[in-house]
């Protein structure tokens, strides 16, 4: 048995996708961000987080392989505390490497737009200390350095290693592209699933991240060192650190921050998760070639046929700003032939109208589903209206996750057995009994296990 399900949560003005993989020996899951900053954010996270186990069918709850961090705005980081408080054992963080003037940057905007927020300030300025202080020294904490102009997604690997004993599969990194936990431009995770013998079926995680220079530095830096006092960014930052000075100095970060606007979100850890089964290997183990996928779609699962190149491709941007023509430039050009197999696709930034040019719409054209995750009640009149007519006329689904919806799911799940209560239900589905999804449906109030 092989499972491969995300999920993009609605947890508000915020973003929170899960993932897992697993087999009869193991899984692995990872995360892309977790916070929101939606009215009851605790309960909406919280509860978030309980569907993401209630999906699961790992054997080791509460576990995260991988939890990658798009950037350090508050509604993408700040469900950080509430995991530490379930006791969540995480594995590995990944996150953008920011240097010491962008940190500072980040501390000016969150000193504007998150007052009554005083707990990420040391986030900010130290990510891997207080990382390793929240959630234990055997986490590892890898930061993904800025791409340059020949950053590009690496080919597969032809060879590939069989093993025909039982094995947990593992999250393996490409060893050549670390370097004191700096992933390196091209840097990427493929998850082993050699358990299940000569299936060729593979799952890569490939983060990128590119720094978008909106500022001039010479002039930031002058101010944050007329704002204290001839200090040097290290050494401000530092201080910064400690929650008692940073509040003492919140209206001066404020002011640099109104005088100097920078929008730090901009710059951006991306991630793609490309899934690949190849179709004889899979049609001489199950009997025919039809892989079922399916998805949840305004309270109704649909099943369907899966693509002809048999990948499922996964695309999350954060808050990156694809109206920067170098930005969406540097992300088409380090995907290159990989964008052709993303079919869904998260809009950056809540869909904002700043962060998001209609014309990347032309290079997306392989994208089936296009996720705006958003709060409804937002200040900032997200997303874009203008998205929605554009993204329909390509004949494209764009599907909006908020608090007030469900969470936007997609499954293929291959199974020697089905389990289904009956098997004229899945005649009605026109699937044979082995290659059948069994469909669980989670909502807020209920669970029901049915195949209609």
């Amino acid at each position: 048995m092989i499972s491969y399900q995300r999920i993009q949560f609605g947890v508000g003005q915020g973003s929170f996708h899960g993932s897992e993989i697993s087999t009869e020996n193991g899984a692995v899951r990872w995360v892309y961000d977790f916070g929101s900053r939606t009215k009851s954010e605790r309960r909406n996270l919280l509860g978030a987080w309980d569907r993401f186990e209630e999906y699961s069918v790992s054997s080791t709850p509460n576990t995260i392989n991988a939890f990658f961090i798009s950037h350090f705005d508050i509604d993408h980081i700040n469900g950080l505390k509430y995991l530490s408080e379930r006791k969540v054992n995480i594995s590995e963080f990944i996150l953008p490497a920011y240097n010491n003037l962008e940190k500072i940057i980040l501390l000016c905007r969150f000193a504007s737009e998150a007052p009554q927020i005083t707990d990420f300030n040391s986030f900010i300025c130290n990510p891997e200390q207080w990382l390793l202080k929240t959630f234990g020294k055997a986490t590892l904490v890898r930061f993904v350095s800025a791409s340059g102009e020949d950053t590009v997604y690496p080919e597969d690997s032809e060879s590939r290693t069989t093993n025909n004993e039982p094995t947990v599969p593992k999250l393996v990194w490409d060893a050549t592209k670390i370097e004191n936990n700096i992933i390196n431009g091209g840097g990427n995770a493929s998850i082993d699933l050699s358990d299940v013998g000569n299936l060729k079926i593979t799952l890569r995680l490939f983060p990128f991240f590119y720094r978008i220079k909106s500022f001039a530095e010479t002039d930031f830096e002058k101010e944050c060192r007329k704002a204290f006092k001839g200090m040097s960014i290290y050494d401000a930052l530092n201080k910064l650190a400690d929650p008692k000075f940073f509040s003492r100095n919140r209206k001066k970060l404020k002011a640099i921050q109104n005088k100097l606007f920078q929008d730090s979100n901009a710059s951006s850890l991306c991630l793609s998760a490309i899934f690949e089964y190849k179709t004889q290997e899979i049609a001489s183990h199950y009997g025919n070639n039809h892989i079922p996928y399916k998805k949840y779609l305004h309270n109704f699962w649909y099943l369907i046929d899966p693509p002809a190149d048999n990948i499922l491709g996964w695309l999350g941007t954060g808050d990156m700003n694809l109206r920067d023509k170098n930005a969406a430039e540097n992300l088409f050009r380090t995907m290159r032939d990989k964008i052709t197999l993303i079919k869904t696709f998260q809009i950056p930034h809540h869909g904002c109208k700043s962060n998001f040019d209609l014309a990347c719409l032309n290079s997306l054209s392989s994208v089936e589903n296009f996720i705006i995750p958003y709060g409804t009640t937002n200040q900032y009149k997200h997303p874009w209206k203008i998205l929605k007519p554009a993204i329909h006329s390509f004949v494209r689904a764009l599907i909006e996750v908020t608090e007030k919806t469900d969470d936007f799911i997609e499954v293929v799940h291959f199974t020697e057995k089905c389990h289904c209560p009956s098997t004229e239900s899945c005649a009605r589905d026109n699937i044979r009994a082995k290659d059948h999804v069994h469909r669980v449906r989670f909502d807020a109030h209920s669970q029901t296990s049915d195949c209609s």
